[in-house]
């Protein structure tokens, strides 16, 4: 999330931390834009089933040469 700035990370153990994040994108617009952007971004880029397809097909045939 952070690297691909597209969402905040809080601990989620912390009430307070968590309420900080919330009002931040509450009140600031263009975080929320900025945000969302950057998170439809890294789904269409990052997070696809054409790119995830590759990897999913390597451990498929690397599982079955090492039967």
């Amino acid at each position: 999330v952070s690297d691909l700035d597209c969402g905040l990370t809080v601990d989620t153990t912390d009430p307070g931390a968590i309420a900080t994040a919330i009002d931040a994108l509450a009140t600031d617009q263009k975080k929320r834009n900025r945000l969302g952007t950057n998170g439809r971004k890294a789904i269409i880029n990052r997070y696809n089933w054409e790119r995830e397809r590759t990897t999913v097909l390597e451990v498929i045939c690397e599982a079955a040469r090492n039967q």
